[in-house]
């Protein structure tokens, strides 16, 4: 039985050409296709990572606040290019602001808590990384 090669036909230099959906293409516009197309996956892979590596490298910081608090909501908005910030309204506010221990003449509009600290009012971004950086 005779294998038959698969058929090619010349271009004007001489290389070999293939036919991609009936459209001639030659070997290394084939190839250059190729690695084109697994190097535009790659980096969008690379740039899926970076994007992922950095959304985790903003510390977490959990807001706890009234959910009809309009200024509240604008401070979490605030904060969001800085932390990955975890929304948390709730109407138990006292209760939250009991198990973690802020003093009754310290309650400002809403609690959060980023890395084990806790912050009550509106602390300016600036205090917060500085807070993180110094760890009183």
């Amino acid at each position: 039985m005779k294998h038959r090669r698969k058929r090619s036909t010349k271009s004007i230099r001489g290389s070999e050409t293939s036919s991609f959906l009936g459209i001639p293409v030659g070997r290394r516009a084939m190839l250059l296709g190729v690695f084109g197309l697994v190097g535009a996956a790659g980096i969008g892979v690379l740039a899926t990572m970076r994007q992922a590596t950095t959304a985790s490298d903003k510390p977490e910081l959990v807001v706890y606040r009234d959910p009809g608090c309009g200024c509240c909501k604008k401070w979490v908005a605030h904060l969001q290019d800085h932390f990955t910030v975890k929304d948390t309204p709730s109407q138990r506010l006292d209760e939250v602001r009991r198990k973690l221990g802020v003093p009754d003449d310290l309650i400002g509009c809403h609690t959060a808590t980023v890395a084990g600290l806790t912050i009550e009012g509106h602390v300016p971004i600036a205090e917060i990384q500085r807070l993180l950086r110094e760890r009183p």
